[in-house]
């Protein structure tokens, strides 16, 4: 594994640790499946045809919905920027369908960084929740 990539995953389960900790269940949900997708991922990636991965792209448009429905249930908005975010991932599955295969690098690298403002939105998602908590109880 790449060291960028093992950094973001490493981000990933410290700041979904933080979620399940201080969030309510439907953020615990949410962290459910990101880490189904974590486990699924690799699995899902068989499938595709040419350079176009099909199976990780469905698996983007199922975590991007998880994204958007949980965030119009919790009113929380490290959700929609979280879905915003992933919605920036699954767009960019469509580039090796418009462009050469010289530029699939360009979509790996934009899934990278929606990632990693995904995680930035979990790590502040912490601090929303764990304020949350403490106005709901003084």
């Amino acid at each position: 594994m790449h060291p960028f990539a093992a950094t973001l995953l490493a981000l990933t389960i410290v700041a979904g640790a933080g979620l399940l900790w201080f969030g309510n269940r439907l953020e615990r949900a949410t962290m459910l499946a990101i880490g189904v997708y974590l486990v699924v991922t690799p699995f899902a990636a068989i499938i595709q045809f040419d350079t176009w991965r099909i199976g990780v792209f469905a698996l983007e448009a199922v975590l991007f919905l998880i994204f958007w429905a949980a965030a119009e249930a919790a009113n929380r908005w490290w959700l929609t920027a979280a879905a915003g975010f992933q919605l920036i991932s699954v767009i960019s599955f469509a580039m090796p369908l418009l462009l050469s295969d010289m530029l699939v690098l360009t979509g790996i690298l934009m899934r990278l960084g929606a990632w990693g403002l995904v995680i930035a939105a979990m790590g502040f998602g912490v601090f929303e929740t764990r304020l949350h908590r403490q106005a709901r109880l003084a």
